[in-house]
């Protein structure tokens, strides 16, 4: 019997059931900075985030991916990165 259910759309629910949503104060508060910052950086895109009817929230695991992104190391590894592209480009 088929139910129209896949492992891949399984594993998606789970994971957006055990998402930990936070709102910009939280967000705010997680990351460090002021809610201002996180405002800017939520409108040029840096950070994602949804609306649930007027509420802004932030997944903590995007905000923890940011930050991972952010480290000093990995900015580093990704200019490198990007001036090996262009230079074979």
């Amino acid at each position: 019997m088929y139910l129209g259910w896949s492992v891949k759309g399984v594993r998606e629910e789970v994971r957006w059931i055990k998402m930990k949503l936070l709102n910009r104060e939280e967000a705010a508060g997680f990351l460090r900075i002021s809610i201002r910052s996180l405002d800017r950086l939520a409108s040029k895109g840096e950070i994602p985030y949804s609306k649930i009817g007027k509420k802004v929230v932030y997944s903590q695991t995007d905000l923890e991916s940011y930050f991972r992104k952010m480290r000093i190391g990995n900015q580093a590894r990704e200019a490198a990165k990007k001036i090996r592209e262009a230079e074979t480009a």
